[in-house]
This record gives C-alpha cells, structure tokens and sequence, in this order.
C-alpha cells in the first residue's frame, strides 16, 4: 500500500515462483593412453542454477565400462571425496544458497579410480557419470592404451659334469626354454615347441610384466647320431 497527500493506493505483489534447479559437471584428468596402474582423477562440481536454496543433495559416481563398440561391459559406483586428497567420503552436499544470476553457488567433489589389467586386455573405454538429486552430468570419458601384445622366447643349453667346451657322446646336456611376455596385455594358449628334441607345452596364461616363465625343462645323452 501506498499513500500520497489524501490518496492511497493498493498493489499486490506476487513473489517470484520457486525453480530449483542444477547442473552436475564431471572432468576426468586423463583422456587417453592411459595405462595399468594409472590412476584417473574425476571432478565433479554441482552448481544451483535456481532460484531457491537447495539442501541435503544427493550424489553419486557411476563408472561404466564400453568395449570398442560402445557396448556396457559392466558398471561399478565410485567412491565420492569432498577432499582432493581422498581423505573424507560423502554421499551428499549439505547446502547451496543461491547467489544470483553470475555468482553462482557450486560445491566441487572428487572421486578416482586404478586402471587394471583387465581394462588394457579388454580394450575398454571408461565412460563416468556423476549424479545430483537425479541430474546427470554429461560423460567424461577414457580410452585406455592400445593393445600391443608380444613376448620373447629363449632357449639355453648347458653341458653338464663336464668343463670342456664341446659335448662327446655320453654327455649330458640339460635344456630351459623360457617365455617372456614383453607387451601389455595378457597372453593365453601359447605353444612351444622344440621339433629337434620332440618336445612341446601350451603356457595357459602369461601375465604382463611377469617375467622370464619356465615352460620346458629336458636333458638330453649325447648320442652319436646326433653328430651326422
């Protein structure tokens, strides 16, 4: 109401109808060629875009994992940190006021995860997705390093209970063949042979940075025939 010298006049006021309202933002601090034992680092900062304050604000960290074409191979929640340094979890934001148009209120979380040996052999790209109060961020997204498998084999040979530096018939040599896996992603079903000794073994299952792997151990009597 308002009055001037003998006059008054009324005016209804209608506040400014309430629109809660925010926006979830997720950055990843790697985009590719990432390798095992990598660790990615994620962002997510939750902004109040409304015009009410907004409490008690749900967040979740949802990880998917896509093979080459784009297929879900499997998803897994992250823990969310209101710390850079991964000391405290959260599930939720207490509280973000409002600010107004340009001076927006916004919280920052954090969340992480290791790259495994199984995402390099599975060729995986990793796509997360951050959630507030149902509000999806758009993916930030990952693609590991390329697949490079390849090993080396070795064979050895030494003559035994003998020092002379050639063997004679009736010597005895002992053989070892090792397999080195020299890639990056795990090997399977590899098979060795020695076609000159007849002998042959499948190596199941060769880890990445596993080292030299005994696969065949033999001795063998110098014949005579093995000198024609």
């Amino acid at each position: 109401t308002v009055t001037v010298g003998d006059k008054t006049t009324t005016e209804d006021i209608t506040p400014e109808a309430e629109q809660p309202a925010l926006t979830v933002e997720k950055k990843a601090d790697k985009e590719k060629d990432v390798k095992a034992g990598e660790t990615i680092n994620y962002t997510i900062t939750v902004t109040n875009t409304g015009n009410v304050t907004l409490t008690d604000i749900s967040v979740e960290d949802t990880l998917n994992k896509l093979d080459k074409d784009g297929k879900e191979l499997s998803t897994e929640s992250l823990d969310i940190y209101e710390d850079a340094e991964y000391k405290t979890k959260v599930t939720s934001i207490d509280k973000l006021e409002v600010k107004g148009e340009n001076n927006v209120s916004s919280k920052t979380l954090y969340a992480k995860y290791k790259v495994t040996q199984e995402d390099i052999d599975n060729q995986v790209k990793l796509s997360n997705t951050a959630t507030a109060n149902n509000t999806p961020s758009d993916p930030a997204e990952t693609e590991v390093e390329d697949a490079t498998p390849g090993y080396n084999i070795e064979k050895t040979a030494t003559l035994e209970g003998t020092s002379k530096d050639k063997a004679e018939v009736g010597d005895s040599i002992k053989y070892i063949i090792t397999v080195e896996n020299t890639g990056n992603v795990t090997l399977h079903d590899i098979i060795v042979t020695d076609a000159t000794m007849n002998k042959s073994t499948t190596v199941e299952t060769l880890n990445v940075n596993s080292g030299k792997v005994l696969v065949i151990e033999f001795t063998h009597i110098v014949e005579e025939s093995d000198f024609k």
